[in-house]
C-alpha cells in the first residue's frame, strides 16, 4: 500500500527526510553492506560453492540494506516530526504577526517609532492619515516638524528625557499639513535590547476633542460662578460701583479678555465706570 515499506522512504512533509532516507537506504547502504562483505568475507564466501556465495552475499546484502533502511526510516520519521512542529509553530507566528499588524494597521492611535535623533522610523497609517502626509513622506521626517511652531523649541528636553530614564509621558502640540493644531496625550519607551542602534517606541491618543469638551465645561462652570457673585452683589444691596466690578471682574474670568461697562455723562458721552481685563488702565481717560 502506499504507506507500506519502501514507500515511506520517499514518503512525508520534509523534503530533508525524504532525500536522507533515499540516500542512507541506497548508497550509504552499498557502502556499508560492501565494508561489512570485506570484513565477514569468510563467513559469506565459499572457494569451491559459488552458488553458496551467491546465495549468502545475496541475502546478506538484503539483510544489510534493510536494517539500514529500517533505520532511514526511524531517523526519517523523526525529521517528519520535527518538520512538522517546525512548520506549526511558523503558522502560529504568522498568524500572530498578522493579528499584530491588522491592530497596528487599524489602530485608531499614534504607534510610530523613531531614533534619538526624532527621525521617524516607521508610523501606523492612522497617524499619516491624520497629519495629512502620506507614509513614506513620514519616513522622510522628523518628528520635530510635526510640532506646533510654539512648543519646538521643547522636543530636546523630551529626547534628553527619553535618553536619559527610558521613558517620556506627557501632551504634546501637533501640527497637521493643513495647519490644524492637534493634542496628544503620549507615553513613550526607549528599546535598546536587540538592536543596533536605540529606538524609540511612540504611542499617542489624539485627546483635541476631549479636551475641547472639557475647557466647555470649565467654561459654562466659570460662567455659573460669575452669574451668582452678580446675583450676591444685587441681594446684599452692595452699591452699584462694586456689583458693576463685579460684573466686570466675573466675565472676564469666563474667559473673556476685557469686560467694560460705560455711563452716558450730561453731554452723551459714554463713560467707562467698571472695566475688567488685559486693558487695564486704558479706558481711565477714554471717551467714547
Amino acid at each position: 500500500g502506499p504507506d507500506g515499506f519502501p514507500a515511506r522512504l520517499i514518503a512525508g512533509p520534509s523534503a530533508r527526510a525524504r532525500l536522507l532516507r533515499a540516500f542512507v537506504s541506497t548508497t550509504v547502504g552499498v557502502v556499508v553492506a560492501i565494508d561489512l562483505m570485506h570484513v565477514y568475507a569468510q563467513w559469506i564466501f565459499f572457494e569451491d560453492k559459488a552458488s553458496m556465495s551467491g546465495v549468502s552475499t545475496t541475502a546478506f546484502a538484503v539483510i544489510t540494506g534493510a536494517l539500514i533502511a529500517r533505520v532511514a526510516l526511524k531517523v526519517g520519521g523523526d525529521m517528519d516530526r520535527s518538520e512538522e512542529v517546525r512548520r506549526g509553530a511558523e503558522d502560529k507566528l504568522r498568524e500572530s504577526e498578522d493579528r499584530f499588524r491588522d491592530l497596528v494597521e487599524h489602530s485608531q492611535d499614534l504607534i510610530c517609532t523613531h531614533d534619538l535623533e526624532g527621525r521617524v522610523l516607521s508610523a501606523n497609517p492612522w497617524t499619516a492619515t491624520v497629519l495629512g502626509y502620506a507614509p513614506e513622506e513620514l519616513l522622510r521626517m522628523n518628528f520635530r516638524d510635526l510640532l506646533a511652531p510654539e512648543v519646538r523649541h521643547e522636543f530636546g528636553g523630551y529626547l534628553d528625557e527619553i535618553r536619559t530614564h527610558g521613558t517620556a509621558r506627557g501632551l504634546m502640540w501637533v501640527q497637521t499639513r493643513k495647519g490644524e493644531r492637534r493634542l496628544w496625550e503620549y507615553k513613550n519607551t526607549l528599546r535598546t535590547e536587540g538592536v543596533m542602534e536605540p529606538v524609540v517606541r511612540g504611542m499617542a491618543q489624539d485627546i483635541t476633542e476631549r479636551n475641547r469638551a472639557e475647557e466647555r465645561i470649565r467654561k459654562g462652570f466659570r460662567q455659573e460662578t460669575a452669574l451668582l457673585r452678580i446675583n450676591t452683589q444685587i441681594l446684599e444691596g452692595g452699591n452699584s460701583q462694586g456689583a458693576l466690578g463685579s460684573a466686570c471682574e466675573a466675565i472676564v474670568e469666563m474667559g473673556y479678555r476685557m469686560c467694560w461697562i460705560g455711563r452716558p455723562d450730561p453731554e452723551r458721552i459714554v463713560r467707562p465706570v467698571a472695566y475688567k481685563g488685559f486693558t487695564d488702565g486704558f479706558l481711565e481717560n477714554t471717551d467714547i
